[in-house]
């Protein structure tokens, strides 16, 4: 299936604010928020690094991140995507853990272990873990459906790389 420029965009807005509405969910701020114009976004919340050494927090990682993928399948009309990202989601929690210890000399050295550990099983069993966060960020993506397309449309009408006030009002 090939997009064309703005429908892209407009994937990426979705995504982005899958992730905003998803992350206010779970009890994070959401302190910026854009989409770049090239089909890419970003959404930063107030996550500490510690999110990554317990299993509350990296499931609470997990259904943020997975947000961003449900919405975007929806809006494109694929819902089948849904279920295909699991384990590239815990993958990407297991390299950000990696990522904040290098950038931390060791300190929170424990991310990585809880990472390793839910990814090899030892602290749970992943897909178990994964399916829950992803049925969670499903439930979440659905009852905010509302807020999740007006916060889109604000992306989409802001100047790319710059956060709309209104979309982070929208959200909370």
């Amino acid at each position: 299936m090939s997009w064309n420029p703005d429908e892209l965009n407009r994937r990426a807005a979705f995504h982005e604010a899958g992730h905003a509405v998803a992350a206010v969910a779970v009890g994070y701020r959401v302190r910026e928020l854009w989409i770049d114009g090239d089909y890419s976004g970003h959404c930063g919340d107030d996550h500490s690094s510690q999110e990554t050494t317990t299993p509350a927090g990296v499931y609470r990682m997990a259904i943020v991140a997975l947000a961003g993928w449900i919405a975007d399948a929806i809006n494109a009309g694929r819902p089948e995507l849904i279920d295909e990202r699991r384990r590239e989601i815990l993958e990407l929690i297991c390299n950000a853990a990696a990522r904040e210890i290098e950038e931390e000399d060791d300190e929170g050295g424990d991310a990585l272990a809880v990472a390793c550990l839910l990814a090899d099983g030892r602290a749970g069993d992943p897909a178990e873990l994964l399916a829950d966060a992803n049925d969670e960020a499903e439930r979440i993506v659905r009852e905010e459906w509302g807020t999740i397309e007006a916060v889109a449309a604000e992306l989409l009408a802001a100047e790319p790389g710059t956060t709309p006030p209104t979309a982070l009002a929208l959200i909370g």
